[in-house]
């Protein structure tokens, strides 16, 4: 029997919260890396360093590599020297940027899924 995950998962009302969670998780996200450079004393623009972030981001989708790995920390490092930052400093600013969101979100997903199949475990 076909299951009926596409029909929910398009349905106008799903879809629009599935999008206001998202661009939320983006504000998130985005407010994050700033905070970050603002941490290290570079001060960019809100907007410049998410377009820098997401940016980055994009490129690491598209090369469909593992979490863009490598892509990602190099388009993002050429774009911040491309602002006039230290290639180290960037790279730092970069390496901080990746640990605080992509990482620590992976290690509180996996996290989650361990307490919940252990929960699962135990009641069988």
């Amino acid at each position: 029997m076909p299951s009926n995950s596409f029909s929910i998962l398009t349905n106008p009302k799903n879809m629009t919260k599935g999008w206001l969670f998202s661009i939320f998780g983006w504000c998130i996200d985005s407010l994050a890396v700033y905070v970050i450079f603002l941490a290290l004393n570079v001060d960019l623009e809100y907007l410049v360093i998410s377009q820098i972030y997401f940016t980055s981001l994009g490129y690491g989708v598209l090369s469909f590599l593992p979490g863009g790995i490598g892509v990602n920390e190099s388009i993002a490092d050429f774009l911040l020297v491309q602002q006039g930052l230290e290639l180290s400093v960037a790279t730092s600013l970069v390496i901080l940027t990746i640990l605080s969101t992509m990482w620590f979100a992976t290690i509180i997903g996996i996290c989650f899924t361990l307490h919940t199949l252990k929960q699962q475990k135990e009641s069988h």
